[in-house]
């Protein structure tokens, strides 16, 4: 199955603290397709699964804990690639 390629506009807030535990939404766009299974959201290399499943351009998910201070990229995977 194909997807159409899910896109980020905005993570709110865009910082939080090392420990985790921050609620964070994400905007963007075809997050909600169907035949979309394992929706997984990356921090860096940390996966972690959103609980929103109804709406196709908001995602919410408690951002992981990490070990260092850093920037770090954040994607979007429908099938859990």
């Amino acid at each position: 199955m194909y997807y159409k390629d899910p896109w980020l506009q905005t993570i709110v807030p865009d910082s939080g603290p090392t420990r985790g535990g921050t609620l964070v939404k994400i905007i963007g766009g075809h997050f909600n397709q169907e035949g979309a299974c394992n929706k997984t959201m990356r921090f860096s290399t940390y996966e972690m699964k959103s609980f929103n499943e109804t709406n196709d351009t908001i995602a919410y998910v408690i951002s992981p804990p990490v070990p260092i201070p850093d920037a770090v990229v954040v994607a979007v995977a429908l099938n859990g690639q």
